[in-house]
């Protein structure tokens, strides 16, 4: 296997799907109703980014408005701004940002006000949660799936379908930010294994990393840590298993409390997880190897120790059947209930997808992994996993309501306390999110 071939995080693929959507917490209040969505008798309005008039109809402005809490790509602007005609002292999309914490009351609100947005991000728990609150408009009759720049992405807009309909069209699937960081010279102090040699050799699997955990732990004489965020969830990734899941007769089940979630055990039995601390100290000095981290995280770590030795290796198989799960994320936009411009923002959708893969959509991603630090090498790096080596768990995290997302989010950052048997705690947190994915399920 070659090492350059070795996998991160940030890089856009069609890839095998095992799947869950998910969220940022926010409040419950002013969520819609549930109501009947109604279609028109004309023909089908589909259309592909190829072939997009100037203008939907007479009453649509090819000058859309977006409400979130990010950042639209130039290249995605550019594309759509060329497309429809817009001169270049007309705005393609006018972005009105919000807090995380407002979001869902203040896109509510909007809706409720007939003063819908044309634009709004996809989030953590836009799937199934948000969906559910029938916040969104179904985008089937206005988009072409047929289309050239959706070939890849079937499987996953067949994924985002609830009740039949299809709400969301990925622009792009990102490898989780979370990668695993190691210390090469500890390797050779400790004639540890070195992970990227296992890893190439197609041996890195889970029982090597507790093998290269113990044996450490043995040459400090302690109990030494894996440090950072994303350590558990990214661990029941690698078993091949989403956080949550549809099962045969498409209603949701949580994976938590699964054999796959009582499997990571073995893990945490023997090493220890500090999932609260990001620096990056612990690695460089203090009595740790491993890191569980992000891209920001690798850039400052280049800056503040450009001699540090460190290795990038994805999360290791669960066992040795020769497969790397990987966890990744979906990306995109959905046109809120009530828009006035839905073919345009339809439209602005294809042309995100499109500049996706563009040389400037490409150019925009590197320019950005740059100013973060990151080498060169570290960027082909990632790039490198469009070779087909990986099998992507598409699972986002935090994908239920405010309540059911801190239970979540409590199983998964003390995980190394609430595997030990005996422990009350994941009883209660389970029966949150069972609840919450019970009340969802009756919408379908």
């Amino acid at each position: 296997m070659n090492i350059a071939r070795k996998i991160t995080a940030a890089v856009m693929l069609a890839g095998v799907l095992t799947v869950c959507g998910c969220s940022a917490e926010s409040p419950r209040s002013g969520v819609l109703q549930n109501s009947a969505v109604t279609y028109s008798d004309e023909e089908s309005s589909a259309i592909s980014a190829f072939e997009i008039p100037m203008l939907a109809s007479n009453t649509e402005t090819p000058c859309l408005t977006f409400l979130g809490t990010g950042e639209i790509s130039t290249a995605a602007l550019n594309t759509y701004a060329n497309t429809v005609g817009l001169s270049t002292s007309e705005t393609p999309v006018t972005i009105v940002h919000v807090s995380d914490y407002q979001y869902e009351s203040r896109l509510s609100e909007l809706i409720n006000s007939d003063e819908s947005p044309d634009l709004t991000e996809k989030r953590e728990n836009t799937f199934p949660f948000l969906m559910s609150k029938n916040i969104y408009e179904d985008l089937t009759s206005y988009m072409d799936a047929a289309a050239p720049q959706w070939e890849e992405f079937s499987s996953y807009i067949d994924h985002y379908s609830f009740k039949g309909a299809h709400y969301f069209y990925p622009t792009g699937i990102t490898v989780s930010p979370q990668i695993m960081l190691y210390d090469k010279m500890r390797c050779v102090q400790f004639n540890i294994p070195d992970p990227e040699k296992l890893y190439e050799k197609g041996e890195w699997t889970m029982d090597r990393l507790i093998d290269c955990a113990e044996q450490l732990d043995a040459s400090l004489g302690i109990d030494s840590y894996f440090y950072a965020s994303g350590v558990a969830e990214n661990i029941l990734n690698s078993t091949g298993a989403a956080l949550i899941e549809k099962d045969e007769n498409g209603k949701f089940v949580s994976r938590i409390g699964s054999r796959n979630y009582l499997d990571m055990r073995s893990f945490f039995s023997v090493y220890r997880c500090n999932q609260d601390d990001q620096r990056t100290d612990p690695l460089r000095t203090a009595m740790s190897m491993f890191m569980c981290t992000d891209e920001r995280t690798l850039g400052e770590l280049r800056t503040l120790s450009p001699s540090f030795n460190v290795g990038i290796v994805p999360f290791p198989q669960f066992d040795s059947d020769g497969t790397y799960y990987v966890r990744a994320v979906s990306e995109g936009f959905l046109v809120p209930k009530g828009a006035k411009n839905i073919r345009n923002a339809a439209s602005f959708i294809n042309c995100s997808r499109i500049a996706e893969t563009s040389d400037d959509g490409i150019k925009e991603r590197r320019s950005e992994m740059k100013k973060l630090g990151l080498l060169q090498s570290d960027v082909e790096w990632m790039e490198f996993i469009r070779g087909g080596d990986y099998e992507l768990v598409l699972d986002e995290g935090l994908c239920l309501d405010r309540d059911a997302n801190a239970a979540i989010k409590l199983i998964f950052s003390s995980a190394d306390e609430i595997l030990l048997e005996g422990n009350a705690k994941p009883d209660y947190n389970i029966a949150a999110i069972d609840a919450d994915l019970e009340r969802i399920n009756a919408m379908l």
